[in-house]
């Protein structure tokens, strides 16, 4: 939910080579019912793997940002994802 500035400022400070997204009008925060009344209003931390067709194929909602999928699980259903989307066609 931080400004687009915010995430540039990140986004430069880290030499990151993706865009980092943003959410100010808290649309996609309220979407998913990730909002948090704590401190003013934040969003819980989530990760969503969407496939090609749209379907989330993974989710994962906490309320501790320092606890995260791991990075190998995330490329394992990348991989299995593009398989079975590969097949599909």
């Amino acid at each position: 939910m931080d400004s687009p500035a915010d995430n540039a400022k990140v986004r430069s400070k880290l030499g990151l080579e993706f865009e980092i997204l943003s959410d100010s009008s808290k649309q996609t925060t309220n979407d998913y019912k990730l909002f948090h009344d704590i401190n003013g209003g934040i969003s819980r931390p989530a990760e969503y793997l969407i496939g090609a067709n749209g379907t989330i194929v993974h989710a994962w909602i906490t309320n501790n940002f320092r606890v995260r999928t791991r990075a190998e699980t995330l490329l394992q259903k990348i991989k299995s994802l593009q398989t079975k989307e590969g097949k599909d066609k």
